[in-house]
């Protein structure tokens, strides 16, 4: 993935060095920031959690419901209450906000 964000990083210097030679400065204030956005992207991919951790900080829909003995509906429609995060596939949920929940005797 790096050496794909490199070479997307290159490319678009050579856009900007042309864009310049022909006096184009507002593609190659367009370029430039897409090399910005690329670099900000290569920086943040080392920043990145590992799948293994985010298994291990979150619950999915399905294993929440499972723990509190519901339906996953029942799960989805609470998610904003449960302070979920939602992404592509469905909601993310903190185990340490969940466990401290459980520690209350919360109820859905």
């Amino acid at each position: 993935m790096r050496e794909l964000i490199n070479q997307r990083i290159e490319y678009f210097r050579e856009k900007i060095y042309n864009a310049l030679d022909s006096n184009d400065t507002q593609s190659a204030l367009l370029y430039r920031a897409t090399i910005k956005e690329l670099e900000l992207l290569k920086q943040n991919l080392s920043d990145e959690p590992s799948l293994s951790s985010i298994e291990d900080q979150y619950y999915t829909t399905l294993e929440l419901a499972q723990l509190l003995n519901v339906h996953q509906t029942s799960i989805t429609r609470k998610a904003k209450k449960l302070k979920g995060i939602k992404i592509p596939k469905g909601w993310l949920f903190s185990k340490k906000y969940i466990d401290s929940l459980l520690k209350e005797d919360f109820r859905i």
